[in-house]
């Protein structure tokens, strides 16, 4: 019904050129998948955001994951580390690409790298929180019976705060996607988000739309994907 309505709106309403029409839309995603986009293949615009955000997810969730295990066990690592890093998350996304476009330049790096950043702090905080949270006799007793340092990490602490390192997992995973696009849009060479920027300096709004929808599309499918593998996970334990 609301696509029925905004194709009437776009033919006898609303200027077409400034909100397109769902048929106009579908008609451009056919060009980019069949001819291409004034940019390049759509696949391979589809495969940089991809490999961007794949490989920068990772990254960033293995480091945040273990500084967050390691600064979490350790009290004076927590009492030294904990407000550096909170206080690293609060500044913008918008400004931290910047830098990092400073740093790495307009090539891929520098989209990797945005990306490790937002997925180090989204794993970071969710391992770190955990962990704080565990009940401290458990470590205790754990302790009286001579479990060392390492082990406790291992058999206790990770096991008790799996539950939050998968939800952070998950989340980072969606922000790794977003973080990709994002700095794409930004000052990227391929990519999506390049795409939607096109379609943004050329006034056209249907291509705008249209890389909306793949972007959607791709981000709808990978968090139905982890769902999945997360409940069969769940199984298998």
């Amino acid at each position: 019904m609301a696509i029925a309505a905004w194709q009437l709106a776009g033919m006898y309403w609303l200027d077409s050129y400034l909100y397109s029409t769902p048929a106009a839309v579908w008609q451009r995603l056919v060009e980019w998948f069949t001819v291409g986009t004034p940019i390049g293949s759509v696949w391979k615009q589809i495969l940089t955001s991809l490999s961007e955000s794949a490989v920068g997810f990772g990254v960033g969730a293995i480091a945040g994951v273990s500084c967050g295990v390691l600064v979490g066990a350790s009290r004076t690592l927590s009492d030294f580390f904990g407000p550096l890093i909170r206080a690293a998350n609060v500044v913008p996304s918008i400004v931290l690409v910047t830098l990092l476009f400073i740093w790495f330049e307009l090539g891929t790096s520098s989209k990797v790298a945005t990306v490790i950043a937002m997925v180090f702090f989204a794993t970071f905080f969710a391992t770190f929180s955990g962990i704080r949270d565990v009940d401290a006799r458990m470590l205790q007793e754990a302790e009286l019976f001579g479990v060392g340092a390492v082990a406790r990490i291992t058999t206790v602490i990770v096991p008790l705060v799996a539950t939050r390192i998968v939800a952070g997992l998950r989340s980072a995973a969606e922000l790794a996607w977003i973080g990709a696009v994002m700095a794409e849009f930004i000052g990227g060479r391929q990519g999506l988000g390049l795409l939607v920027r096109y379609g943004e300096a050329t006034f056209d709004a249907t291509g705008v739309l249209a890389g909306m929808i793949v972007i959607t599309v791709i981000a709808v499918a990978g968090k139905v994907l982890l769902s999945s593998i997360e409940r069969w996970l769940r199984g298998a334990n």
